[in-house]
């Protein structure tokens, strides 16, 4: 992995070698990790012009897509979003773990073992196929844990720095905020959804 002198904000930025990129920029993600529908699907702010709107009707509008969106884009599956308003603990690590994980722990993927974090509209963490299943991969917990957050290897693994730290590439600092919000949905399960 190459690196780069530590820039003004004080972080080292690194940059994944090729055969570490295709680890996660697989066939199973379409080879792509960035913006998809379900990212889009909601309001972005333009500064250039001072508004608001739909970003996949704006993409649509200047030219971006090859054929027209399949719907209105109501109608369209979308991810929770905190320009929604409050979200729960649970619809904020669905999305969280949709964004950031799911490119690797689904089927195919090159994340192994049993997860699979792609967001299912109208789903729950149960769509996650977890509970029950022990981590692959370093410390032999469980990956969810319900009401336990230090015994469940998705919450560890977030918070940790070393060699157990997911994602493992691109990444050197830890997620405080969206971290906490897994805990407290993993505090709220009573039992293995």
């Amino acid at each position: 992995m190459g690196g780069c002198p530590a820039k003004p904000d004080g972080y080292e930025y690194l940059y994944p070698s090729q055969a570490q990129c295709t680890a996660c920029h697989s066939e199973a993600a379409n080879n792509s990790l960035g913006p998809e529908m379900l990212q889009l699907n909601g309001p972005g702010y333009y500064p250039s012009t001072g508004r608001t709107a739909n970003q996949m009707e704006t993409l649509a509008h200047i030219g971006m897509f090859d054929l027209p969106l399949s719907a209105p884009v109501a109608d369209l599956p979308r991810l929770p979003s905190v320009l929604d308003g409050p979200l729960t603990n649970e619809e904020a690590s669905r999305a969280y773990v949709h964004a950031n994980c799911s490119s690797c722990h689904r089927p195919n993927g090159g994340g192994g073992g049993f997860a699979d974090y792609r967001y299912v509209p109208g789903g729950s963490i149960a769509d996650w196929g977890v509970c029950g299943e022990t981590a692959v991969l370093g410390e032999a917990i469980p990956l969810l844990s319900p009401g336990e957050p230090w015994n469940s290897a998705i919450s560890k693994r977030m918070h940790a720095l070393d060699g157990d730290r997911m994602p493992p590439l691109a990444t050197s600092i830890i997620d405080y905020a969206n971290a906490a919000r897994m805990d407290l949905m993993i505090q709220e399960l009573e039992a293995s959804p």
